[in-house]
């Protein structure tokens, strides 16, 4: 722990220090919108940033737009951080999720004003309520993140499934993970997985465990907002991945990018993830810029999408990456900054190269709605479970403090550890965080 404060303080350092090189006020004739963008962290993501931006900077001339690169574990205790410092930047890269602590602590601008309802009616409604807190809206909705499974098409078919298709429900998808886990190692020995997890214990592993309580019928947080973890959802899913932990159909100790580039070798049958992920694959498989020959070894045709299964509820719950830019509250040229933003986030070029080069999807609908989305078989899974999707899963400044306890609980289940006091214990430690 000691260690990450360490290299977050040298991080904030740094960047506290591009952020003063490059402050509006030292040019004060062309001022500077900077943004924090973990895009610009991904080769392909920055990419796409740049390209955008050259054409922004290119079509008009009040302003300068650039972006600076954060890595996303960092982002939003570094947006905390620099509000505190004082020395912003214009704009940041947001999970919606991440908006009530923020919002809360003064971080960010309340943008209500700044839009027309017709403005506003291109967004999916679910998407504008991840991005409100308490009656206002703090961020533009950049790209819609609902998250699907893909599933690799070479172990499914071995295990029976040709093609592969939807999980009716998490019994069949369960069985689905053991048929591929049981299949004899490749021809160089690599044993085979039936799902790359998200098992580390940190936050992000926390927040895909919660698409699985859904899907069992829980929830984080009563209609009173007291939390409710020590009920049958939440120990189903501890269950669920105590079951994968155990009979070892999921390594341990995973992070979000051992999952991809595991699954990247294919030597698992299923990992869960959202669209930019069709970028990311071609990133690691080294085809992001140029095709193979051999369709057979172009990585998009190593997988499909498919969608979520069944839940308790009848519909194919799941969870989303909603990804937005919100504005420092003491940010200079707000009117510019939103302009940009309302250009990033709706305009139909940008769309298209957001998607062209990183497979995510836009947030506006009237985008959505064109041929070129509606037509692509990769995306049908993931539009389909669109209207299922929640980017927020508890509205609440305590969200994040939830996230760590929800993480070692996590940890003790996929152990082999008791089930019943892993869910009561969270229970309590809950409870303690908001009391």
């Amino acid at each position: 722990m000691k260690r990450f404060v360490v290299i977050l303080q040298i991080t904030l350092f740094l960047f506290v220090g591009l952020l003063t090189l490059t402050n509006p006020a030292f040019s004060a004739d062309k001022p500077t919108l900077i943004g924090a963008d973990v895009l610009t962290s991904e080769k392909f993501g920055k990419a796409f940033v740049d390209k955008i931006n050259k054409k922004y900077n290119e079509m008009q001339g009040k302003v300068t737009v650039t972006d600076l690169p954060i890595p996303y574990a960092q982002t939003r205790a570094q947006a905390l951080l620099v509000h505190k410092s004082g020395k912003v930047p214009s704009m940041t890269f947001l999970m919606s999720q991440w908006i009530p602590e923020l919002a809360a602590a003064g971080v960010l601008e309340p943008l209500d004003k700044y839009f027309t309802k017709e403005e506003l009616s291109v967004y999916p409604k679910g998407f504008l309520e991840d991005v409100s807190f308490k009656g206002k809206i703090y961020a533009v909705p950049t790209y819609t993140g609902p998250i699907v499974l893909y599933a690799n098409k070479k172990l499914l078919k071995m295990a029976g499934y040709d093609p592969p298709r939807d999980p009716k429900n998490i019994e069949d998808l369960k069985e689905m993970i053991k048929k591929v886990s049981e299949l004899p190692p490749d021809e160089k020995g690599n044993r085979r997985y039936g799902f790359s997890l998200r098992t580390s214990q940190d936050k992000n592993s926390a927040w895909w465990f919660v698409p699985w309580v859904w899907n069992y019928g829980g929830q984080l947080a009563d209609a009173k907002d007291n939390p409710t973890l020590d009920t049958p959802g939440f120990r189903k899913t501890l269950e669920f991945y105590q079951w994968m932990g155990v009979n070892k159909y999921a390594p341990l100790g995973q992070t979000v990018h051992d999952t991809r580039n595991l699954f990247a070798q294919g030597h698992y049958g299923f990992v869960h993830d959202g669209p930019w992920l069709r970028g990311i694959l071609r990133n690691i498989s080294g085809q992001d810029k140029e095709k193979p020959k051999d369709p057979a070894k172009y990585i998009d045709n190593m997988y499909v999408t498919v969608r979520m299964p069944v839940g308790a509820t009848g519909e194919r719950t799941g969870h989303a990456n909603q990804t937005c830019q919100g504005v420092f509250s003491k940010a200079k040229n707000k009117d510019e900054i939103i302009k940009y933003l309302k250009w990033r986030s709706t305009d139909p070029w940008v769309s298209d190269q957001r998607f062209d080069m990183t497979g995510m999807m836009p947030a506006s609908t009237k985008v959505l709605a064109q041929p070129k989305y509606q037509n692509d078989a990769f995306l049908k899974a993931f539009a389909n479970n669109i209207a299922y999707m929640k980017g927020t899963p508890w509205k609440s400044i305590y969200w994040t403090g939830m996230q760590d306890i929800i993480a070692v609980a996590m940890q003790e289940a996929l152990m082999g550890k008791d089930i019943d006091k892993a869910a009561k214990k969270a229970q309590k430690e809950v409870e303690d965080l908001v009391n």
